[in-house]
């Protein structure tokens, strides 16, 4: 570690002289007024007296400000987080949140539920309709008519088969009638006809029977296809947003703020419970723009601060390319326009117990150490 500077030699020089000079002066002023034996104070000493006193304060000053100046490689900062901030995707009402802050929460662990009465309203809606779509899709893939109903156009396609063998052998013994002049004309064309009626009618009842056992037009059964397949889609979101309702912890960490409660309303997206994971913990520090050359990525730095162990380390993460004012949070005893860089470098395992917004000293490993 480096030699703690001290302050310089011009300004104690100049705070013991100032001391001196004040010492002899009250003496000198001491002297005149036994003298004199009226009290007064000479009017040639006044200005003694006072440019001491003015020596002795510009001394005491510059020494204080010098002693106070850290030494090179030292830097004053300052413990901080990088929060996981958790909300539900879907707004509601939350309806259980069995948490305190300062619990340590594992990877997976439920947070809180947020009510799902009309999630789940939506979740049967949608089955309902993907049930209707299936059964649509079904009815018309499958036979146009009922098997009972195919059974009654069979049995009439038996009438008209027996109609017709009727009127044909009514037709053979007329037209054999006709051709003895047993028979008149008029019967034969009666039995002609007959016959012809015989035959369209089973031919009739053929059709019906086809036509009956043929499904739908492919157009409305791919019509019915895309609608299931739609219901199946919706079904899936409706069930992937009631589970949505159950927010999980997306990592290991502990609880650092509940911003609602059991009982609130929150938006989608909204952040109910704030996590600091552990290893997400980093100092943040500055640096002079005279030293920022000496700092690199993933170098070791050392960390103390109260309480803490002395093998406390910490890898730097982060260096700023841009300047920038020297924060409020940070005691500077040098100019406040002095610019500065962010320096961010994450702590050890060991380091995971300190707290966000703790002051810490950092102290740069090299051959000044």
């Amino acid at each position: 570690m480096a030699a703690v500077k001290g302050p310089s030699l011009s300004g104690a020089r100049l705070y013991r002289a100032g001391r001196r000079w004040f010492s002899r002066s009250r003496a000198i002023g001491k002297r005149a007024w036994l003298s004199q034996g009226d009290g007064s104070v000479s009017k040639k000493l006044l200005p003694v007296v006072i440019l001491s006193a003015v020596a002795l304060f510009a001394g005491y000053e510059y020494y204080r400000a010098q002693s106070l100046i850290p030494p090179d490689g030292v830097f004053q900062g300052y413990i901080e987080g990088e929060f996981v901030l958790v909300g539900p995707e879907q707004g509601g009402r939350i309806k259980e949140l069995d948490l305190t802050e300062g619990d340590d929460v594992a990877k997976g662990a439920v947070l809180f539920t947020v009510d799902e009465r009309a999630a789940r309203e939506r979740l049967n809606e949608t089955r309902a309709a993907e049930a209707r779509a299936t059964a649509e899709l079904e009815n018309l893939t499958s036979a146009q008519q009922r098997p009972e109903q195919i059974r009654i156009l069979q049995a009439a396609l038996g009438r008209a088969k027996a109609d017709l063998d009727l009127a044909v052998t009514n037709l053979q013994r007329q037209a054999d009638l006709y051709r003895r002049k047993v028979t008149s004309k008029e019967h034969f064309d009666t039995a002609r006809s007959n016959f012809l009626k015989a035959r369209a009618a089973r031919d009739e009842s053929q059709r019906q029977i086809s036509y009956a056992r043929m499904p739908a037009r492919q157009n409305l059964i791919n019509a019915a296809r895309s609608a299931v397949e739609a219901a199946k889609a919706a079904r899936a979101q409706a069930e992937i947003a009631l589970t949505k309702l159950t927010v999980h912890a997306p990592v290991n960490g502990k609880v650092q703020q509940i911003l609602f409660r059991a009982g609130e309303i929150v938006a989608a997206g909204q952040p109910v419970v704030q996590l600091l994971p552990p290893a997400r913990l980093k100092a943040l520090f500055f640096v002079p723009e005279t030293q920022r050359a000496s700092l690199k990525k993933g170098m070791e730095v050392r960390i103390a601060c109260d309480s803490c162990p002395q093998d406390l380390s910490a890898t730097v993460s982060f260096l700023s390319r841009d300047a920038e004012f020297t924060p409020p949070v940070i005691f500077s005893a040098e100019e406040r326009s002095k610019l500065v860089f962010r320096i961010e470098a994450r702590l050890s395992e060991a380091g995971r117990f300190l707290s966000p917004g703790q002051p810490v000293t950092v102290h740069l490993a090299g051959p000044q150490s």
